[in-house]
């Protein structure tokens, strides 16, 4: 996977040269130590332009972070001004590259926008695998395991003889009460890494699936509304992603009115 010492010492001069920005493979760039997992890229300081499919989108954990998935491999990068990057949107993104947490990312990145798609496909993976692997940090992955412990906004997968963890950001909104420890369960997620560690962060409520394989209970997230405050006689459309492995037949909308002291009576009606 990796280059030789001499070849990344010679393509790191290469770079060097006029600090032109030249375009290089996420692969490359993402190097950790084997053993310790520290941050070992022969880019660290350089600027680069690499390409992707975005899969983290700004406001997931933060007000800057984004995570794009390449041909060769995945990597984050922070901007707090950049707007409008959505699920599957394809850019190519220039910056330098620097470590956040033990991470390899690109920072202060200018960004072009080349198209758009669908979100990428996850990459299978074990828990072990996962855990054992710092080639996959900066990748999407799915990994399929048995909770063995639920702490707060923390949960973790049988690993083998260890545990990986998955660490839920409160800015997710992520719900962990149905997580049980025994429970069986799907995570889709960015493999990252911090202080050495190497974990799963999953993004959204419907990362998280339940008995993959078997009748899983519907995922509802995403609820939107373009105006949570409107006018009275005003129309209010809300919107939500509903995932369910059978399909999904029909939704309703369950709504009530409120004074801020004595709630109505619930209405509902049908989602289309």
């Amino acid at each position: 996977m990796k280059k030789h010492l001499f070849g990344a010492a010679l393509v790191l001069c290469l770079v060097t040269v006029g600090s032109v920005a030249m375009a290089q493979t996420i692969d490359d760039i993402q190097y950790y130590n084997p053993e310790t997992g520290a941050p070992a890229s022969p880019y660290a300081g350089q600027t680069v332009t690499v390409s992707g499919s975005v899969y983290v989108v700004k406001g997931t954990y933060n007000g800057g972070t984004h995570y794009m998935q390449g041909a060769t491999g995945g990597i984050s990068f922070y901007s707090s001004s950049i707007t409008g990057l959505d699920y599957g949107t394809q850019v190519e993104v220039t910056g330098t590259v620097s470590t956040f947490g033990g991470e390899i990312q690109i920072a202060s990145p200018s960004i072009a926008v080349t198209g758009s798609g669908p979100e990428p496909t996850p990459l299978a993976k074990t828990p072990v695998e996962v855990l054992y692997d710092y080639e996959l940090v900066g990748n999407f992955v799915s990994v399929i395991g048995e909770i063995a412990t639920v702490v707060g906004n923390t949960f973790q997968l049988t690993a083998g003889d260890s545990l990986l963890v998955c660490y839920v950001d409160s800015d997710t909104g992520i719900n962990l009460g149905d997580v049980q420890v025994g429970d069986l369960y799907q995570v889709s997620s960015p493999c990252v890494v911090y202080n050495g560690l190497i974990e799963l962060k999953p993004r959204k409520q419907g990362d998280l699936v339940e008995n993959p394989g078997g009748d899983t209970v519907p995922v509802i997230d995403d609820i939107n509304c373009a105006n949570w405050v409107p006018m009275a006689g005003d129309p209010i459309e809300v919107t939500a992603n509903i995932t369910d492995n059978s399909g999904v037949s029909s939704a309703s909308l369950y709504y009530r009115d409120s004074d801020g002291v004595s709630p109505g009576m619930w209405s509902n009606v049908p989602m289309t």
